[in-house]
């Protein structure tokens, strides 16, 4: 919602280049390229210490990842 989309409905922030890429949220942090090639609904989150790609509407799931990560001791990474 803080990115405008682009003609494809893609939301980018950092370095990102989108092939037959529609409706997803990619963001990366520093110098780090993402390439996406012939995806829809996806979320790309890389950070320095993590990497996360998930299906953008699936909510239930990245509450599982949260409680997956605490229950691993991966506070950190939240």
């Amino acid at each position: 919602r803080m990115v405008e989309a682009d003609e494809n409905a893609n939301a980018r922030l950092g370095s990102h280049v989108a092939i037959r890429t529609r409706n997803c949220i990619v963001r990366t942090e520093d110098d780090h390229l993402i390439v996406t090639v012939g995806v829809e609904d996806l979320i790309v989150v890389h950070t320095d210490d993590a990497t996360l790609v998930a299906r953008r509407f699936d909510e239930e799931s990245l509450r599982d990842v949260v409680k997956t990560l605490e229950a691993q001791g991966y506070d950190r990474y939240l």
